[in-house]
């Protein structure tokens, strides 16, 4: 039996890691493609609730995507790397939510960046839900 070096081991374990990596991306994508934007669309027709789950949905997925990906420099990437525009395109639709929130009477949706250093990519959004009509303020 031939021995495998540990650095070779090394290294195929992380190109197996980047290409699970990229994949679940990909297989994000299309799931957001094929069914989420379908379900929330249109969003200006959605009720407060429907239009927070939503957004619990989207911000979940750019989460789990953000704890499985180490984000590497781009030069260490491959060449077929999917993350960057995946998570871009959700990152996009999420502020295109927000936006179209600021039209519903109740609900207004802030997201923040949650890496403060504007040199790197984000790694996850937060947001917060404030109702402009507090029940107890009535």
């Amino acid at each position: 039996m031939i021995e495998i070096p540990e650095k070779d081991r090394q290294i195929r374990n992380q190109v197996r890691m980047q290409v699970r990596i990229n994949e679940a991306y990909i297989a994000n994508r299309q799931w957001f493609h094929e069914t989420f934007i379908p379900a929330a669309e249109p969003l200006n027709l959605k009720s407060d609730e429907e239009l927070f789950v939503h957004f619990l949905t989207l911000d979940e997925m750019i989460t789990e995507l953000s704890l499985i990906d180490p984000m590497l420099p781009k030069q260490l990437l491959p060449v077929d790397w999917e993350g960057e525009k995946v998570y871009a395109e959700l990152q996009q639709y999420l502020w295109r939510g927000s936006a179209s929130t600021s039209r519903h009477p109740r609900i207004t949706i802030v997201l923040s960046i949650t890496n403060s250093n504007p040199k790197l990519q984000p790694l996850g959004w937060s947001f917060f839900v404030i109702t402009k009509k507090c029940p107890l303020a009535t």
